[in-house]
């Protein structure tokens, strides 16, 4: 039986992003019919090896100070790697692929791309605060470095985009073979389910018209600010409008702006996927204001698309699955215009069962099953049949 070895850029207990990748990807092997054995390689707070539903788990202590605990993270991957035998693949995500810095391993070897670090801080540079402004230039630079070297010794890359893919050839000129493969979506978990139901045991309002924003980090990159901003010019129009936020973290400026929408805002900063479920149900609509994000669609655009809710994209949030008026709404400004426009859309049925029913068919593109085979052609070098 072959091996499969991922190596995370975080915790695998960690609720979203690249986890959720892989874990999607487990999910479809556990399905199919062709077995590996799967090893995973992870930072955390202790050193430990132990094992979880057949999954052979190795975690790694590292320190939290960037850009240095992606650095030892590195070397101690190296290290466990030359002392590891009979690995047939190796995937890397994102910045967990340094460790090819130091050491290419013999097996065939992928990295995942889910956004280009010098580009996620490069939309930082738009900030107000020139301290902000500089310390993006620093990130900038310094992400250069920390994401070059899979571009320069894996076998392949694995973009989650087109954009990511152009952006990773323009800046590092690779020669690799760079595959996009979008992300994938769990269409069993996420799926229009009773509204009604799921409201009366959240104990929130029929009559409420619900918006959704699902973001960790600062207000900035995810665009917490744009969502709240156009959430009160909806609420100056109808008030019947509560906004729903998920995942942002506790800190002054994220809460400063939560706050400005007073009892027409429901925050949670961590839900569990069971919970988010619910939360994707009973939205009307989903925003996505980022102003700089990797994937197209970002996982939780693809969930909220399966899930029956409206997405209200931003342009420079480079969706690249969403047409206007076809299966979303993209605008530019978040004011009043747009949205008496997201209004008036919520209001036309025959606009809205169009975007849902084209939503639901193209996200089945990107099914773990549909997904999961690509994914699994492109880590071990399989060619299609």
């Amino acid at each position: 039986m072959k091996t499969i070895c991922f190596i995370l850029d975080s915790h695998w207990q960690f609720l979203g992003g690249t986890n959720i990748y892989v874990k999607n990807f487990l999910k479809y092997l556990k399905k199919s019919k062709k077995k590996f054995k799967i090893l995973v390689l992870y930072p955390g707070k202790e050193n430990k090896h132990f094992k979880e539903n057949d999954i052979e788990l190795i975690e790694i202590k590292t320190g939290k100070i960037f850009p240095f605990n992606i650095i030892k993270y590195a070397k101690k991957v190296t290290k466990i790697l030359k002392t590891i035998k009979n690995v047939d693949y190796i995937n890397s995500q994102a910045m967990a692929g340094y460790y090819l810095k130091y050491f290419k391993p013999s097996c065939y070897v992928t990295n995942t791309y889910h956004g280009v670090a010098y580009y996620f801080y490069k939309c930082h540079l738009s900030r107000k605060n020139f301290i902000e402004k500089l310390g993006a230039l620093f990130y900038m630079v310094l992400g250069y470095f920390l994401e070059k070297p899979p571009t320069k010794k894996a076998d392949a890359i694995i973009s989650v985009s087109e954009h990511v893919k152009k952006e990773i050839n323009n800046l590092y000129k690779t020669k690799k073979r760079n595959i996009v493969i979008r992300s994938s979506v769990d269409i069993f978990k996420f799926k229009p389910r009773n509204k009604k139901k799921i409201l009366k045991k959240l104990k929130l309002d029929n009559n409420k018209i619900y918006g959704l924003y699902v973001g960790r980090g600062g207000f900035w990159r995810k665009g917490l600010d744009r969502t709240i901003k156009i959430s009160k010019e909806i609420l100056k129009l109808n008030p019947n409008f509560m906004l729903i936020v998920v995942g942002p973290e506790k800190n002054s400026k994220n809460l400063k702006l939560i706050k400005e929408l007073g009892k027409n805002v429901l925050y949670f900063p961590v839900l569990k996927r069971d919970e988010l479920a619910d939360y994707y149900a009973i939205s009307d609509i989903f925003f996505c204001f980022s102003r700089y994000e990797g994937g197209a669609p970002i996982l939780t655009l693809a969930e909220a698309m399966a899930s029956g809710v409206i997405p209200i994209c931003s342009e420079d949030s480079n969706q690249e699955i969403i047409k206007n008026k076809r299966n979303g709404l993209i605008i530019k400004n978040f004011r009043k215009k747009e949205a008496k426009e997201i209004l008036r859309l919520l209001k036309d049925k025959k606009i809205k069962t169009k975007i849902i029913k084209n939503n639901f068919k193209k996200i089945k593109e990107f099914s773990i099953e549909n997904w999961g085979k690509k994914y699994l052609r492109a880590i071990t070098n399989e060619k299609e049949k």
